[in-house]
């Protein structure tokens, strides 16, 4: 199956959650709240110990990772030295790696099997190490999803300047209405320990657009992130809009023609309406490595000044878009690159698509129990459909 479609069976779970059980707190802001960031795997195959270069390069990785307070890490590091006996796991893992020369570097999406393709592959060059996790447009993005902004819509330039100004005008205009038609769901006190606004920002409804240059040489890592995720994505020559919500969660890119009212519409419905299944993995999308500590800002423990020193707000009900052109930085000088010490790398195993993160919400007994009697109402309703055909 594709990563970018959702199969019949988990839009049917979605949808019996949503009839079995209802947390009003809406999805990007539930999202942001309560979905920990999901680590990607990178793994650094090499023959012999890493010398020069290569070992500052690697160094400089571990450096950079950044973990919350309940150690959830934007990425974990492995370097496999092939000249070693290597595990069963390593051997498959260097199998998929394919190393064209070493050392190699195989960056693994969270929750990614081992078959399916990676985020990225290729040389242990300086290029990609400082730009793999962090960029002016992930900056930016990150800052106004913490400031509040309900979905930060990304639009990736096809390169033919007609076509990109027709489909930023349509979301542009789309989303402008959306954000004066659409309402948030009201909130009663059982949703009071889902949402924190005394330390979070003020829950409201707000679309903000980012339009970036498909040529911008400080995020061609980020595209690739976005693009590999869905093989389908890879080198098309059109417009390309993403949904970006909670903590840098993003969901499969809009292209060309679905860039319309309707698809438009159901994606902001979706993420601005109540948050009725809870378990992260059991929503579309996938989460983009990114260099922040979105925990410290959410409980209190840093403010955004302090995470993004230089970053200029863009915003204060401004409604342009902000466009991101080739070798042309954000407005703000771009900080370093938020970084804490690595702890210790976990061992290298894939995890279930459908495992539970620690720090999710387990499923509620009596969502279970609600879950089974629906279930077993469909089947009785389509076993009597089908009974009462078969007589007629």
């Amino acid at each position: 199956m594709n990563r970018s479609s959702l199969s019949f069976a988990a839009l049917f779970t979605l949808l019996i959650c949503a009839a079995a059980y209802a947390c009003n707190v809406p999805v990007f802001r539930y999202a942001l709240e309560r979905w920990p960031q999901d680590a990607y795997e990178v793994l650094i195959f090499h023959d012999g110990p890493l010398m020069g270069d290569h070992a500052k390069l690697a160094k400089k990785l571990e450096k950079e990772i950044v973990a919350d307070d309940w150690n959830h890490q934007n990425y974990f590091v492995h370097t496999i030295d092939i000249s070693k006996d290597m595990t069963e796991e390593e051997k498959a893992y260097h199998k998929a790696a394919a190393p064209k020369s070493l050392p190699w570097l195989f960056v693994q999406y969270p929750r990614s099997g081992i078959d399916e393709p990676p985020a990225y592959a290729g040389e242990l060059v300086s290029d990609v190490i400082s730009t793999m996790a962090d960029s002016p447009t992930r900056k930016l993005i990150a800052k106004s999803l913490l400031e509040g902004e309900s979905i930060v819509w990304l639009m990736v330039e096809s390169g033919d300047k007609a076509k990109d100004d027709a489909a930023a005008e349509k979301l542009e205009k789309e989303i402008k209405l959306l954000a004066k038609e659409l309402k948030l769901p009201e909130l009663d006190e059982s949703d009071a320990e889902f949402i924190d606004e005394e330390v979070g920002p003020k829950l409201r409804l707000s679309f903000k657009t980012i339009r970036m240059s498909r040529d911008a040489k400080d995020e061609a890592m980020f595209l690739r992130l976005l693009e590999n995720w869905d093989p389908k994505a890879v080198n098309v020559k059109e417009p390309m809009a993403y949904a970006f919500f909670g903590r840098g969660r993003v969901l499969p890119a809009l292209v060309g023609e679905q860039i319309n009212p309707d698809l438009l519409a159901e994606t902001c419905m979706y993420l601005t309406g109540p948050c009725s299944c809870q378990i992260k993995e059991q929503n579309p999308g996938f989460d983009v490595l990114m260099a922040v500590d979105w925990s410290a800002v959410m409980r209190g423990g840093q403010s955004l000044g302090e995470l993004f020193p230089s970053l200029t707000t863009v915003r204060e009900d401004d409604p342009d878009e902000v466009v991101v052109k080739p070798d042309s930085p954000l407005p703000g000088s771009v900080p370093e690159s938020a970084s804490a010490t690595s702890p210790t790398p976990l061992p290298l195993a894939v995890t279930p698509a459908n495992a539970v993160v620690e720090g999710d919400d387990e499923v509620p007994m009596n969502l279970v129990v609600l879950v089974i009697v629906a279930v077993g109402v469909l089947v009785l309703v389509i076993g009597t459909m089908a009974m009462k055909q078969k007589e007629a």
